[in-house]
């Protein structure tokens, strides 16, 4: 009897912990984290296949999420030193690759992008990959154009590259080069058609009020004064206690 009991109690265990092995999935399943994301207005994220889910505060950035806004929606995503990507109202994307080399998937919409030197973030678009060759600052229309507003983009598509400069815009549809007036994708566009302005910045702290040099010697006295004050207290309680043989009166 206490055998069989014995021999229960193991499958038990046995089975609950396999099924704990099961749900819980392993640390290197779990997605690479790019950075972070927060959103303004109408815009949304569904990570993997899950249900889209209303972007309120800043969240992580992990691969395989999808990010889009609506109407007056903006999100914006900060992936440290490979960049920054901006969505604009009605824009839609899908992320994935690594943590180390992010891949922004621009399906439809305008996104703004800063991307940093060196870096190895990539967008792709109607077919085309897009990369920085250093700093650089423009956009996407997705499945339409790029332009550039700052340094350079490295464009292939179709079997072949095509270099595209500040002041430039390639056309996905039918690969070709026109030059274009740009402003920088936060600043105020030169033509309001081709880029909305992002959200205005939040305001800057209040700077603290100086003290006067009178307020600030009085702080200094007052300090000094308690620091003393501590200091002679310490002093008399270590006297009084030196002659104590620690035996109650």
């Amino acid at each position: 009897m206490e055998k069989n009991a014995l021999w229960k109690r193991v499958l038990a265990y046995t089975v609950s912990t396999g099924m704990i092995i099961v749900q819980v999935p392993s640390i290197g399943a779990a997605p690479s984290v790019f950075g972070t994301v927060k959103g303004a207005g109408p815009a949304w994220v569904a990570a993997g296949s899950s249900e889209w889910s209303q972007v309120s505060s800043t969240r992580p950035l992990l691969a395989g999420d999808s990010l889009k806004t609506g109407d007056k929606g903006f999100v914006l995503a900060e992936l440290g030193s490979q960049g920054t990507v901006g969505l604009y109202s009605g824009a839609e994307v899908r992320t994935s690759g690594t943590s180390d080399a992010a891949v922004i998937d621009v399906a439809k919409g305008k996104v703004a992008f800063h991307v940093g030197e060196n870096s190895p973030m990539r967008f792709e678009s109607a077919g085309a990959a897009v990369k920085g060759t250093g700093k650089a600052d423009g956009y996407i229309d997705g499945g339409q154009s790029l332009t550039v507003e700052r340094g350079a983009m490295q464009v292939a598509m179709g079997g072949s590259e095509h270099t595209v400069k500040a002041g430039e815009r390639f056309h996905f549809d039918s690969q070709t080069v026109e030059p274009v007036k740009v402003a920088g994708a936060y600043g105020e566009p030169q033509q309001p058609e081709e880029m909305p302005a992002a959200p205005p910045p939040p305001p800057a702290e209040p700077a603290p009020e100086a003290k006067s040099n009178k307020g600030l010697i009085a702080a200094w006295v007052v300090g000094g004064l308690a620091l003393a004050g501590v200091i002679t207290a310490v002093a008399v309680t270590a006297s009084d206690g030196g002659g104590n043989d620690g035996s109650p009166d």
